[in-house]
């Protein structure tokens, strides 16, 4: 059922793709690839609340990496709360597309933390230089500076609780 689900999505019949992914996670309710593409098409038809929510299933996937080292992400995960004096740690965990797309919520994480510091790939560090109100970019490979936060990028439109493309 989860291959229909995804035929279906990919023909942008979203109904019958959430029907059969439903049915997956039925059949499956632990499976977290199968929660992974609920969010997908959760986020795909709209659904944005629920969507970003299972779309955090990517973190338990077996192809699943972050930037930072064990050590750096040994700090607090943000719960998406005002810390206006904590140092905050945002890094990569998807592709280039996905940094550049998400890379438009950290102004809002910036009203809601003290310091940022985005970890990204060497190819982007540039591009991510020109985020206003960034404490630094560091590159891929290069240590993160102490950090009391930190959370994935791709996390943060759920952790903002942004439910439409609105906010």
């Amino acid at each position: 059922t989860l291959e229909l689900a995804l035929a279906y999505q990919d023909n942008l019949e979203l109904e019958h793709a959430l029907h059969y992914i439903r049915e997956a996670q039925t059949l499956a309710p632990s499976d977290k690839e199968v929660e992974l593409r609920y969010g997908q098409i959760l986020l795909h038809s709209g659904e944005w609340s629920q969507g970003w929510k299972a779309y955090e299933a990517r973190k338990y996937q077996k192809n699943y990496t972050s930037l930072l080292s064990k050590a750096e992400l040994s700090a607090a995960e943000w719960d998406g709360k005002p810390a206006d004096w904590k140092r905050f740690g945002i890094y990569c965990d998807g592709g280039f597309g996905e940094a550049i797309q998400f890379a438009r919520f950290v102004r809002k994480v910036k009203e809601r933390v003290g310091e940022v510091y985005v970890c990204c790939h060497k190819d982007l560090a540039r591009l991510f230089a020109a985020i206003d109100g960034l404490a630094g970019v560091i590159p891929e490979g290069t240590p993160l500076p102490r950090h009391d936060l930190q959370a994935s990028l791709n996390s943060v439109p759920y952790l903002l609780g942004l439910q439409s493309p609105d906010d």
